[in-house]
């Protein structure tokens, strides 16, 4: 992929996403952090049992975003 992860703020993840790439990365990035749970229990045998909630944005800058559904 040429989309590259360009920054992180607190909770959130801040892609570079090629246009060609923008469903991949939706994809990609919303099966990443929606198995935390799973992965917490598999790698490290921790229960993680926090309700986990995902936003999605995307646009040209941060002030013209708009939610993905």
């Amino acid at each position: 992929m040429e989309s590259v992860i360009c920054n992180t703020v607190h909770d959130s993840i801040v892609l570079d996403v090629h246009p060609d790439e923008k469903d991949q990365c939706i994809k990609v990035l919303s099966e990443a952090m929606l198995s935390i749970s799973d992965g917490s229990k598999a790698r490290y045998g921790l229960e993680y049992d926090m309700p986990i909630g995902i936003e999605l944005k995307i646009g040209n800058n941060w002030l013209d975003l708009h939610e993905i559904q």
